[in-house]
């Protein structure tokens, strides 16, 4: 797994991704007015086994790790809260 947040344009070349990686670019740069790229030079990452798209890729992800820790404090949350009620 390759996690992108350098903040240069395209800096990270496919040649250096090994096959089968999973890419995670979480950086924004804006090439002229309105064209958004990232980190990864995507064009040449085409032997990956996936890659976030920019922009908005990196918010599915976001979105889930932030479940997943409700989920983790509920549970712990009931835990310390059933323990005490059996004492």
């Amino acid at each position: 797994m390759l996690i992108a947040g350098v903040g240069k344009l395209e800096m990270i070349r496919g040649s250096w991704i090994k096959p089968g990686a999973v890419i995670v670019d979480v950086e924004i740069n804006r090439v002229q007015s309105e064209w958004l790229v990232g980190d990864v030079a995507a064009n040449e990452a085409c032997h990956v086994l996936a890659i976030t798209p920019v922009p908005r890729g990196v918010r599915p992800i976001t979105i889930a790790c932030l479940l997943n820790n409700t989920l983790t404090v509920f549970e712990r949350a009931n835990c310390a809260f059933a323990g005490l009620r059996e004492e």
